[in-house]
């Protein structure tokens, strides 16, 4: 009997313990459950933030992209607007015959070399249209004195797609203190939306001119232009005025 009684009481011993162990686990299976539905949820909140924060990023810099770009089309223009002491409305046209880019001169210059001295103002293709001189009274000041040019050499035929500044940069290594870190100039083009170049200023020296150049390349050529002493306020205005009327055909 007694016997009996004992194994009844172990049995609701043994019967309480199982409930025991089965509740806690049962609640221990649901709190981790909670918590890793609160963690997914935190993760997705936090995910969907960052994406987000990526399409805003994207956003500006997207508008950031798009101003530039407006900014650097106008460059040009903007210049020839300026230039209110330089008009160019009477000034002739000169297109250079083995490449075809364009720009205007006073109507004062002759075409062909100086022949004679002191120079007449003038406008001359040289080396077959590889090198085109324009040069005003120079006898005062460096201005107006400018070249355009490029040159039969591998220097000045990159591979196709070549960077601007890398192509530059290779072969006039000390510019690279001015050289523009980005495009900043647009050469007009027909048919296009404009060539992009690099415009850049030498300062003076004691011994030299400043300089300002343009560079650009087109048909995987790369053309450079020289204005000599741009630094007054007079040789940059007529300087503006001429970048302004540049183009290629």
């Amino acid at each position: 009997m007694n016997y009996k009684k004992t194994l009844k009481i172990s049995l609701i011993v043994i019967l309480g313990l199982i409930v025991i162990v089965a509740g806690y686990a049962t609640y221990y299976y649901f709190q981790e459950t909670s918590d890793l539905d609160t963690q997914k949820s935190s993760l997705e909140i936090d995910l969907e933030n960052y994406n987000k924060s990526i399409e805003t990023k994207k956003a500006e810099l997207s508008d950031i992209e798009a101003a530039a770009a407006q900014s650097s089309k106008k460059t040009i223009v903007a210049k020839e607007e300026v230039s209110t002491g330089t008009d160019t409305s009477n000034w002739k046209t000169f297109t250079n015959s083995k490449y075809g880019y364009s720009f205007k001169y006073p109507s004062t210059y002759i075409l062909g070399p100086c022949t004679s001295k002191p120079c007449p103002s003038f406008v001359d293709e040289q080396q077959g249209g590889d090198i085109v001189l324009m040069s005003g009274d120079i006898t005062v000041n460096g201005w107006p004195n400018i070249q355009v040019m490029h040159y039969d050499t591998d220097a000045y035929n990159p591979a196709p797609g070549a960077s601007l500044n890398e192509v530059v940069l290779a072969q006039f290594s000390w510019m690279s203190d001015y050289f523009p870190p980005s495009p900043n100039i647009i050469i007009p083009k027909e048919d296009s939306e404009g060539i992009i170049g690099a415009d850049l200023t030498v300062p003076s020296s004691p011994q030299s001119y400043g300089s300002r150049y343009i560079f650009y390349i087109e048909n995987d050529k790369l053309f450079q232009i020289g204005l000599n002493d741009p630094e007054s306020n007079d040789a940059e205005e007529f300087y503006d005025a001429w970048v302004g009327t540049y183009k290629e055909d």
